[in-house]
């Protein structure tokens, strides 16, 4: 958890405030998402002990075992791997258990959790299963296997049931790094040339990463009627959102290197430094480094020129002095109604 970091972009810890819009979660929601917590520790402990405690056999020469569950037509053969399967599938969700019960605490007890990511915490658990499945196949076919010969897989004696265990419930609670490892093998045999495959859709699937260059104006006065910041750079795209002091701010994408940002009153209220950034939702995306706003008594053009004279003198301040930033004249003022020109150099 855009885990969201979050967030934070939620990132993979849990719940991030995404969208300023989010609606807190209910009491009832947040009672119910406690309780099936709660049931669902108690139901991975009895079914770990459960498993743990059959007897399988040792060679391949005794009796296969079936275990049958709750007395159900559920069946199923109780060979070692069947076993060592089934361990796995129960440490990794509760790792996973862990994970999602510590966020769920966090975010309640900061009265910061959002009924839109319920289904993160409900989910959450299966998939910490799923992952420390495919990572213990992933390890038992790539790592256990070089001694063999006849190319049989590893037998029950090579396989230690405790650390296989651990592994699984530290892949569950640290489902994040566990998935980018995974990229990072599949990322080294799988590599593919640039500009193919997802890389040549003109609608890519991932967002790129912002990169903010510069704001225009970069200086502000109190109570200024100008509101509006224009954003140059690079990752700009239509969800790119740009953040005052890491609050959202309305945006909008003029073209694919610049964005307009509208400020609020209270943001040039009062002489402060602005940490303005841009951020790009997942997948991929991402935030820029911030870039500093200056909001003062006196006015952008006036602190330029003092910032060269070394002095702001009170009576110059024009209030119609600032950078436009390249905007359009709202009255453009025509050559005709301009006063005639005097002095000059004689010819």
């Amino acid at each position: 958890m855009a885990e969201i970091d979050p967030e934070v972009v939620a990132g993979d810890d849990g719940p991030a405030p995404s969208s300023p819009t989010a609606k807190a979660a209910t009491l009832q929601q947040v009672c119910l998402i406690g309780g099936g917590l709660i049931l669902l520790a108690i139901l991975l402990a009895y079914l770990l002990l459960l498993v743990w405690s059959i007897n399988v056999p040792a060679s391949p020469s005794e009796p296969i075992a079936t275990a049958c569950w709750w007395k159900t037509p559920l069946c199923l053969p109780m060979t070692l791997d069947v076993k060592l399967f089934l361990v796995v599938l129960v440490m990794g969700g509760l790792g996973s258990f862990i994970h999602t019960a510590t966020s769920f605490g966090d975010f309640v007890g900061n009265q910061r959790l959002t009924s839109n990511w319920l289904w993160w915490y409900i989910l959450r658990p299966f998939v910490g299963s799923a992952l420390a499945a495919i990572l213990y196949l992933a390890v038992r076919g790539g790592f256990m296997t070089a001694g063999m010969s006849g190319g049989n897989s590893a037998g029950g004696s090579d396989v230690n049931l405790y650390g296989i265990a651990a592994m699984a419930g530290l892949v569950g609670m640290f489902a994040k790094q566990a998935t980018d490892k995974l990229g990072e093998v599949f990322d080294t045999f799988f590599k593919t040339s640039p500009g193919v495959g997802d890389a040549s859709r003109k609608d890519s699937l991932y967002e790129p990463e912002p990169i903010l260059t510069g704001v225009c104006p970069d200086h502000l006065s109190c109570r200024t009627q100008t509101l509006k910041l224009l954003l140059s750079g690079s990752g700009f795209t239509s969800a790119s959102i740009v953040r005052i002091n890491g609050a959202n701010r309305d945006t909008e994408l003029r073209q694919n290197s610049t964005l307009s940002a509208t400020l609020l009153p209270a943001d040039v209220a009062q002489p402060r430094n602005l940490a303005v950034t841009v951020f790009n939702p997942a997948p991929g995306g991402g935030i820029s480094a911030p870039q500093q706003v200056v909001v003062s008594e006196i006015e952008a053009a006036v602190f330029a020129r003092s910032t060269v004279a070394g002095q702001v003198d009170a009576a110059t301040i024009n209030p119609l002095d600032s950078d436009g930033c390249g905007a359009d004249v709202a009255v453009p003022t025509l050559d005709v109604a301009l006063p005639p020109a005097t002095g000059g150099v004689a010819s």
